[in-house]
């Protein structure tokens, strides 16, 4: 699967039109699937360029998102994934106000 061709875009914090539940783009990642229960993008680290997986599923039914962000390389991302998921839960957090 190729992923499409990177664009620039809205912060995550804004708001998205209604029925486009995800944000669009964060800095050096390209959306690779996208519908609207779905989002699986690839992150480039700034340094060296290595390639990690970002995912998010939406569970209408309980009203949460499930999330899984992974290097593809290597045993340990010294915590990039985790902060890079903190900073979108805190984006979207701030957005729907809680």
């Amino acid at each position: 699967m190729q992923p499409m061709a990177s664009r620039r875009c809205a912060s995550p914090a804004r708001p998205r039109p209604p029925g486009r539940p995800w944000p669009t783009c964060w800095p050096r990642t390209t959306i690779a699937t996208r519908d609207d229960q779905y989002l699986h993008a690839l992150c480039r680290s700034s340094v060296f360029g290595f390639i990690d997986d970002l995912e998010f599923r939406l569970d209408p039914g309980s009203s949460s998102i499930a999330v899984r962000a992974a290097a593809r390389q290597g045993y340990w991302d010294l915590g990039v994934n985790r902060r890079r998921v903190e900073a979108i839960r805190q984006a979207w957090q701030a957005r729907l106000g809680g």
